[in-house]
């Protein structure tokens, strides 16, 4: 019996993952799922400026293991934000890779600076970040794509629907859990 469908969408805020999750979830017959809102995301991002990366992994697992916990279980999962966004607090750490253990086949979804930064303008409750700290996460996400060998979806260059295509083709193909050798 095969286990139930899990992928993740990930990036920089801006990048489309809200809107392609729920687009993908509803054409898989699944679930959007955002593990990192509300309370848990502050005390994510708290513990991820203090560079804890022992507390960042428990925090991360325990927010994605809850979030997958709270659907059916014949049911299928696109996670809203993932692994890649713990890892992106301390993207070089050897230490986070070595301990991280709930790996989620994931894509990234990525967009030019100027769109991202358009997209978030447009949200007004937003705190407004320098273009240096947006600038330097969306490098941070790039990275890690490259380096765990998951997918880049262009939203800024790609429509809805050929996105959405795309990450079907995908989540229905993928098998492999991201290499970091």
């Amino acid at each position: 019996m095969k286990e139930r469908l899990i992928v993740a969408l990930d990036g920089h805020d801006g990048a489309g993952k809200s809107t392609l999750a729920v687009a993908l979830a509803n054409r898989l017959g699944g679930r959007a799922v955002r593990p990192f809102s509300g309370a848990i995301g502050a005390k994510l991002m708290s513990v991820g400026e203090r560079g804890d990366v022992v507390g960042l992994i428990r925090v991360g697992n325990t927010a994605i293991e809850q979030a997958v916990s709270s659907v059916p279980s014949s049911v299928p999962i696109v996670l809203d934000r993932s692994w890649m966004t713990v890892a992106s607090f301390i993207p070089r750490s050897e230490e986070f890779f070595r301990q991280w253990n709930f790996w989620v086949p994931t894509a990234l979804c990525w967009a030019e600076l100027e769109i991202t930064l358009s997209r978030l303008a447009e949200r007004h409750n937003e705190r407004p970040e320098a273009v240096e700290w947006h600038k330097h996460y969306i490098e941070i996400y790039k990275d890690l794509a490259k380096r765990s060998g998951s997918i880049i979806i262009r939203t800024d260059r790609i429509d809805l629907m050929t996105c959405i295509n795309r990450l079907t083709k995908w989540a229905m193909e993928e098998s492999e859990l991201p290499d970091f050798e």
